[in-house]
This record gives C-alpha cells, structure tokens and sequence, in this order.
C-alpha cells in the first residue's frame, strides 16, 4: 500500500507530506481530514500482501477509484479461502452499509460458512 501512495504522490508530495506532518485526504463524509505522517510510516511496516489464517471476506466496491477492485481480485485468486464480495459502490461503500451489516452478521455472530456469503 505504501508504494500506492508513492506512485499517486511522487517524490516531491511525499517529501512535503513528511516534511509538514500533515496531508490532507477526503474523510469517510466527502470533507477533509488531515492524516499524519506516520499513518505512512506505520503502513510501509506492515506486509504488502498477508495471508490470514481464518476465514476472512473482503467487501470492495467495483466503481472504487482509491482501490483498483482488480487487486482484490487478484489477491483471492492467489487466497482461494478468502472469499471477495463485489458491490455496485465506490471506496467508501456508503451505498453498501446493509450488505456489509447483513455479511457481518452471516459471517461474525451467525459464524456462517464463507462458501454462503454472497451480496
């Protein structure tokens, strides 16, 4: 994920981010919120690509411009036993809200088999 940031603000942006502290980004609601510069830090720490040892669903908007939907893809196909939900929404998944409660539910307090989560 790190590397997403340096490709969309180059070296110059990155540079300015670290050096002021602060960048600003579109919150959750569309206004913006200042994030710190060891959001990055903390980021770039992490693995680019875990694999998770329990059962774990991905809920991605197709229309999403933050996060090509193609690497969620990509990811389970190389993650067979994650399962990837596809929803008709952006990077926020706003418009998602009562598939990802009904998942929620199915999946975390139903514990119901990933093979019959679906939208």
């Amino acid at each position: 994920m790190g590397t997403g940031f340096r490709l969309v603000f180059k070296e110059q942006g990155m540079k300015a981010w670290k050096d002021s502290g602060f960048m600003s980004f579109r919150g959750p609601n569309g206004t913006p919120e200042d994030v710190h510069y060891k959001f990055y830090d903390d980021i770039v720490s992490l693995p680019s690509n875990p694999v998770p040892h329990c059962p774990t669903v991905i809920i991605h908007g197709r229309n999403d411009e933050t996060v090509p939907i193609e690497l969620s893809r990509e990811y389970v196909k190389k993650n067979p036993h994650i399962k990837l939900v596809e929803v008709d929404d952006d990077h926020r998944l706003m418009s998602s809200v009562d598939v990802i409660e009904d998942i929620t539910i199915k999946f975390l307090i139903q514990r119901c088999p990933i093979e019959e989560i679906s939208q």
